[in-house]
């Protein structure tokens, strides 16, 4: 459930921000998410990944997850309306999170927090490989709210949390039926996102009325009306003036 907040927070922000147009396929979209991330929610409960002792873990994820989808519509912000690079914005990130890993790093050092460094070259191996996946999903993340929509992040986002969830099920051999549900539920969620970002169109109960495909053929087929009156107004002028020229030949002799 923890992207369901953050495709929240996209929105929300997107709509102040970014000034973003809610339309009915957004709504459609959202109610969607909320059913299918309600019905992962009881599931994780009879998995057993939600307990009482979790909950100030869970409050902290939804800070977390909030602040996520804040700065993705930040980033759409800069690179909308201030015209920033995404290479700029990974490198001026880059200059402030350093820093910042350093001084966090320095107070846990010195608040008594004893650092355990793995003994064996295979973890050092799995630890470098996991920078560069975190590396490659923030730049694919940027690229895409660079070409994109940060709600468009959301689809990839699904599809992430969709893979971290079957490794995980699989590795601790959880119920085959639940694992089977969620799947069907992620992919629900996933068709959802699919739905506002308009890589889906349906074309029924007017959910493609106000897509952007949707307003381009109305705006062409205003164009083409405007075009074809032109025309008759024209053509009417002309039959009129065919008309009226034996008229005014008679009274000139």
């Amino acid at each position: 459930m923890s992207d369901f907040r953050t495709i929240l927070s996209r929105v929300v922000f997107s709509h102040y921000f970014l000034k973003l147009n809610l339309y009915k396929h957004h709504f459609i979209s959202i109610i969607l998410f909320i059913i299918g991330s309600f019905f992962l929610g009881v599931f994780s409960f009879y998995a057993d990944d939600f307990n009482i002792d979790k909950l100030f873990y869970f409050l902290f994820m939804i800070i977390k997850n909030t602040l996520i989808g804040l700065e993705d519509v930040l980033n759409k912000f800069l690179f909308t309306y201030k015209f920033l690079l995404p290479h700029s914005l990974m490198f001026y990130r880059g200059l402030y999170n350093t820093p910042m890993m350093i001084i966090f790093i320095l107070i846990m050092k010195f608040s008594g927090i004893e650092f355990i460094f793995p003994s064996d070259s295979l973890t050092y191996l799995w630890i470098i490989f996991s920078f560069f996946i975190f590396f490659f999903y923030n730049f694919v993340n940027i690229k895409v709210t660079y070409i994109f929509t940060p709600q468009h992040v959301s689809f990839l986002n699904t599809v992430y949390y969709m893979n971290i969830l079957i490794l995980y099920r699989i590795s601790n051999n959880f119920s085959l039926t639940i694992f089977i549900c969620e799947i069907i539920i992620f992919i629900f969620m996933t068709f959802s996102a699919l739905i506002f970002s308009e890589m889906i169109i349906i074309n029924k109960w007017g959910l493609n009325k106000n897509t952007k495909k949707g307003l381009l053929i109305r705006e062409s087929q205003e164009f083409e009306e405007e075009d074809n009156g032109t025309t008759e107004l024209m053509n009417d002028h002309e039959d009129k003036g065919i008309k009226e020229m034996p008229e005014e030949n008679n009274y000139s002799n």
